[in-house]
């Protein structure tokens, strides 16, 4: 199944579009990881552990919107959008990936 930005594929005709999919996922970054980002961020330094984090949360929801797909019998998932929003409850900080997209049935044009 394709996954794309796209609203449209060339080349395809769409004959059925199903209800958007979305998918939230949240992680928590651990404590000593927010400690060591903290003392980073004081030095403009590159914070890879976050980056690492958010890309697994990422990962999660896109998958999570696949198997949602897969499960509707979509032929692709069309206008995908991500978005991460970090937030801090309790001094622990945490980041919420929403996905959503739309799936599509289609033939060959």
């Amino acid at each position: 199944m394709e996954m794309t930005i796209l609203e449209a594929l060339p080349g395809r005709t769409v004959l059925e579009i199903g209800e958007p999919l979305f998918s939230e996922q949240v992680r928590s970054v651990n404590a000593a990881k927010d400690l060591v980002g903290g003392i980073k961020a004081m030095f403009g330094a590159n914070l890879r552990e976050y980056g690492e984090d958010i890309q697994k949360t990422r990962a999660a929801a896109l998958a999570d919107l696949r198997a949602q797909g897969e499960a509707w019998g979509a032929d692709a998932l069309l206008g995908l959008r991500v978005d991460c929003r970090p937030f801090v409850n309790d001094g622990t900080v945490f980041f919420a990936m929403s996905a959503y997209a739309t799936p599509v049935r289609w033939r060959e044009a």
